[in-house]
């Protein structure tokens, strides 16, 4: 089975973020071909709240290529993170989905009171006076597709065109437009999240440092303060590149003491030998948990009955 596994084809619909905690989470992927009948066993593994237990369900076969199994329901709160493995043991193959350290993540029980998809760009701030890249710097456009994959021909939005890109431009050979001598960044608005529990922030991020002449040579980072400004605290720190749109998810409570203001900035650089850097942010959310309840509301039963004389009684002549 290990020619047929090498050209297997995974196809999955990543799971949304849900507001339900009363009911079990469907995963399902498509393998649309028989090479899994050779395989020896395609699982499930997903980690709760970040909490470094994996637990581990293997797939069943639903018919029509179609491989399935449930999480459990999840308490209000909880962030899911999930990806698969597939083995052939005759081989000693084993296929992660998605490849490297990604992960598939959704969370349970929030709502969300920030959604920017980028079109429009308000109250955003694309470059600083301290930046120092001389192309490449931050800007809100449509991105045009590199030939060589560094940058995307379209934003990550269903709907729209826009996002922030590190320049948007191609250009006729690679490289001629991408982050070039130092760093630029991108600085979110100010965000009132005085009355949010437990925020979680969300956004798709492209970033490609895997190209050029030094690949790899450079990082993504991105902070967020909660005093205004005055401190600033490293959300990611990461030479990986994304090879896509790719979805983050962080809890801001595991990096920093949140105050009422939030306010996130981006940094793209290339300040090394040769690396080809393109970065672009979409569709930012910050979500609030909600009051949901774990389980339903049953209808209290009478405990005692009594029989009790009406009033007035027209048949009885003392009322």
């Amino acid at each position: 089975g290990t020619q047929l596994y090498l050209t297997l084809n995974i196809s999955h619909e990543a799971v949304a973020d849900i507001v339900d905690t009363l009911s079990a989470i469907p995963i399902s992927l498509q393998i649309p071909n028989s090479a899994i009948a050779e395989l020896d066993s395609l699982q499930l593994v997903y980690e709760i709240n970040d909490s470094g237990n994996f637990q581990k369900q293997l797939l069943q076969n639903s018919g029509a290529g179609v491989y399935s199994t449930e999480i459990p329901k999840q308490e209000a709160g909880t962030i899911v993170r999930y990806y698969f493995l597939v083995d052939d043991l005759a081989s000693g193959i084993r296929l992660r989905f998605p490849e490297a350290e990604s992960s598939y993540s959704f969370t349970v029980g929030y709502e969300s009171r920030v959604s920017d998809d980028m079109e429009i760009g308000e109250g955003w701030i694309a470059g600083l006076p301290s930046d120092d890249a001389v192309t490449g710097q931050w800007e809100l456009a449509d991105p045009e597709g590199t030939d060589v994959g560094s940058q995307p021909e379209n934003d990550h939005s269903e709907e729209g065109e826009l996002c922030f890109i590190t320049g948007a431009e191609a250009g006729t050979i690679s490289g001629q437009f991408d982050v070039d001598g130092g760093r630029t960044t991108l600085v979110s608005p100010e965000y009132n999240i005085s009355e949010y529990v437990d925020p979680v922030l969300i956004y798709y991020k492209w970033y490609s440092n895997d190209k050029g002449a030094t690949p790899g040579g450079d990082d993504w980072v991105v902070q967020a303060s909660g005093d205004g400004g005055n401190t600033w605290f490293e959300l990611e720190n990461t030479s990986t590149s994304s090879n896509g749109w790719e979805k983050v998810l962080i809890r801001l409570s595991d990096y920093l003491a949140l105050d009422d203001i939030l306010q996130i900035r981006f940094i793209a650089a290339d300040e090394g030998a040769g690396t080809l850097v393109e970065a672009g942010l979409d569709d930012l959310q910050i979500l609030s948990q909600v009051s949901t309840p774990d389980t339903p509301q049953e209808e209290e039963l009478p405990t005692r009955f009594e029989l009790a004389q009406n009033f007035p009684n027209p048949f009885n002549q003392i009322t």
